[in-house]
């Protein structure tokens, strides 16, 4: 199974970003440059439960503004934002 994730993200959160498939961290990978990217990531059999279900987390490390991250005058703190996951098999 892959999962593509588009994301609204910043360079210095995607630097440290961990993808986490319920609870272990997978390998991920993306092609795109600048603020907005897509990051594809395979899904082993092994970590899906056994109803069939799992949980998608993604842990980074540093928040910035949102004038920092991509210049505007807004001074929320962002990490990134997901617009749409695809999942294929």
């Amino acid at each position: 199974m892959y999962f593509t994730c588009f994301f609204n993200i910043f360079k210095s959160y995607l630097d440290n970003l961990k993808i986490l498939i319920n609870g272990q961290e997978v390998n991920w990978q993306s092609d795109n440059q600048g603020v907005v990217r897509t990051l594809t990531f395979h899904c082993p059999k092994n970590l899906v439960s056994a109803d069939g279900l799992l949980r998608l987390s993604f842990h980074g490390q540093d928040l910035d503004s949102h004038a920092q991250a991509f210049g505007s005058d807004d001074n929320r703190l962002v990490g990134f934002a997901l617009k749409w996951v695809k999942i294929r098999s």
